[in-house]
Order: structure tokens, then C-alpha cells, then sequence
């Protein structure tokens, strides 16, 4: 049993690092994927690796050391969010962001409603936190 155990401990490709795949992985998968960092890698089997190359989507959990996907990629209420509009009325702003889970599926939109002032301090952390967000052509005003 000890050489079992010293094959699999040594066997770089172990097992697939989906959370609840019990397959054996043939491949590695890049899951910071950024040219600018270090790589990290963790192991997958052939039937995830499809469905990731696929484009299916996926994220990596830093808690559980695991990739989430399908039903799993959901847990941990992470949103994605998405388009952005703004309405002001009577001194107060309302702060709509449109957001998703990260298996793509709807949520409700995030809703802030604050004074001017308090928006302009919100929206000015977000853009030096997010410049990108601010640097399209395609957000609403109402």
C-alpha cells in the first residue's frame, strides 16, 4: 500500500481537481490565466477539460483548493456584475448595477440609493478600483 500511496503523491497529474470528480486528470489547466502572473495549474480530467475548452464556465476556489463548475459554481454567493445605470430624483441617486451568478444565470440588480454626495464618493472608490468599468461608451443615464 505505502508504494500505492507514494505513486499517487508523486503522479503530478493525481486526480481531477473539479470539486466532486473522482477521475483520474490527464491535463492541466492555467486558472489565474493572466500573461503577467505566475502560472498555477491544477489538474483536470479529459471530460472537464472538453467542457472548460468548450467554454463552459468555471471558477477556481481558493478556500476549498478546488475548480467549481455546473451546479457548484454558484455556491458562495459571488455575483458577476454587468451594465451600470444611474437616476436622480429629489436629492437623492439610485445606483442600479445589473449582475449574474457565475454560472450566468439572473439575479436581481444591485440597487444603492444615497444622497449626491454620498454617490459621487462611491462612484469615485469604484472607478480607481475598476477604471475599465468607466472607460466604455454604452452606459445609460436615466
Amino acid at each position: 500500500m505505502g508504494d500505492d500511496v507514494a505513486a499517487l503523491i508523486c503522479d503530478g497529474a493525481g486526480m481531477c481537481s473539479v470539486l466532486r470528480c473522482n477521475q483520474p486528470a490527464s491535463k492541466y489547466l492555467d486558472y489565474v490565466n493572466d500573461p503577467l502572473a505566475p502560472r498555477f495549474e491544477t489538474p483536470v480530467c479529459e471530460e472537464h477539460m472538453r467542457l472548460i475548452e468548450a467554454g463552459a464556465p468555471w471558477r477556481w476556489n481558493d478556500d476549498d483548493m478546488c475548480l467549481l463548475m455546473g451546479d457548484d459554481l454558484d455556491s458562495g454567493g459571488h455575483l458577476v456584475l454587468g451594465d451600470w445605470t444611474f437616476s436622480e430624483w429629489s436629492g437623492q441617486s439610485e445606483l442600479k448595477i445589473e449582475c449574474t451568478t457565475p454560472s450566468g444565470k439572473g439575479h436581481e440588480p444591485l440597487r444603492f440609493v444615497v444622497t449626491a454626495d454620498e454617490l459621487q464618493d462611491f462612484l469615485a472608490s469604484f472607478r480607481n478600483r475598476f477604471p475599465d468599468a468607466f472607460n466604455r461608451d454604452d452606459h445609460d443615464t436615466e
